[in-house]
């Protein structure tokens, strides 16, 4: 009779570096479970990124009723605090029920019922943070796990530094690979002109989405545009690109290819066929950007929670290998000037690719997946 499997839960809104450690963990030796949540953001039905991915890879996915920590007042912050009651029941009930030996978390407020559960039922609990600021979560978390996995030596925000270890930010191994199967999102239009490759998340960025859509009418001239427009928001953006798409001239129409969404174990392929990336600045985007080497604009999200996507962005620029533009006052027009003196200057940016790599370690992953191996022979 085979040996029963060790069942994990991991949890969190950061997926990508959850798929990195889920992957280096033996599937014969551990059941893994996911946390998530059902709604890709709050008000908006669309069906979340993590749940569509983790469910194609035939990994359980465990809908989470929860709320939201709020920042600040908005429409949704009562029912916020209403739903995080229920999603710690709810949590009680699943760790209740699956008896998993470990619970490691990626942040976000998905984590923070989970984890304190598991807490209160004597759970083993890691976290990790990819970005140089503990995030809200995290913050709270941290003081009640047992390992705190850091990306960056300078975070800020530590407490109980005793339990914390600096792994590097664990990317998927897809991300190394240069080649993929499917084609459909590389060979397009004319192949004589630059892959230029847009992306602003799962969710997508309407702020970029809408000047890239402005200028799409001149890019499609001298680029090839791959134009990644997220699921958020009923995917309005998306529905608008078409649109635009369909009104350009056949010449240039085929030049323009938007998506909502791009598999995660295609984005190592797709990078590294773009000549450029024009993107917004989060942790696992930028790591992405550096291990391909390709020349990059980043317009980090100006809200972002402790400046995380401006220091993520800074970091990467002082390589060489990216510049930053602020989303205000950008503009079509800006962003169109700027996307060409880059492609005028691109040998200057591939020069930096070496530096740009050392930023992200290959073996950060192994180290999580091995610390996590440890933990559970004494849990």
């Amino acid at each position: 009779m085979p040996n029963k499997k060790i069942t994990i839960f991991f949890c969190g809104g950061h997926l990508s570096p959850a798929l990195a450690v889920m992957e280096k963990l033996d599937k014969n030796k551990y059941e893994i479970i996911y946390i998530g949540r059902k709604q890709s953001q709050e008000g908006d039905p669309g069906r979340s990124f993590e749940e569509s991915v983790i469910r194609k890879m035939k990994i359980p996915y465990l809908n989470l009723i929860t709320g939201r920590l709020q920042r600040s007042l908005t429409r949704y912050t009562l029912v916020s605090l209403i739903k995080f009651p229920v999603g710690l029941i709810q949590s009680f009930y699943l760790l209740l029920k699956y008896k998993p030996v470990l619970v490691v978390s990626f942040g976000g407020y998905v984590s923070l019922p989970v984890c304190l559960a598991a807490k209160l039922l004597g759970k083993k609990i890691v976290i990790h943070e990819q970005t140089h600021a503990l995030g809200l979560t995290n913050k709270i978390v941290a003081k009640i796990a047992d390992k705190v996995f850091l990306s960056w030596p300078d975070t800020k925000n530590i407490t109980g530094s005793g339990k914390t270890v600096v792994t590097g930010n664990p990317v998927r191994s897809s991300i190394f690979r240069t080649c993929r199967e499917d084609q459909r999102l590389l060979v397009f239009g004319d192949q004589k002109l630059p892959l230029l490759c847009v992306v602003g998340g799962s969710q997508g960025a309407r702020s970029i989405n809408m000047i890239i859509i402005k200028a799409v009418p001149q890019l499609a001239k001298k680029f090839r545009i791959l134009h990644q427009c997220g699921s958020a928001n009923k995917s309005h953006d998306f529905k608008v690109s078409l649109s635009i798409k369909n009104s350009l001239p056949a010449v240039t129409r085929k030049n323009y290819f938007p998506v909502k969404q791009i598999n995660p174990e295609d984005i190592g392929a797709i990078f590294q066929k773009a000549e450029l990336i024009v993107s917004r600045a989060g942790a696992n985007t930028v790591a992405e950007i550096a291990i391909s080497g390709t020349p990059a604009i980043l317009i980090p999200l100006p809200w972002s929670a402790e400046g995380e996507q401006e220091a993520n962005a800074k970091m990467l620029a002082a390589t060489g290998l990216a510049k930053i533009l602020p989303q205000k006052p950008l503009s079509a027009k800006i962003l169109l000037g700027e996307i060409l003196d880059m492609w005028r200057d691109r040998l200057n940016y591939i020069n930096c690719r070496p530096k740009a790599r050392e930023l992200y370690p290959p073996t950060s992953a192994d180290k999580i997946a091995a610390a996590i191996e440890e933990i559970i022979k004494i849990a």
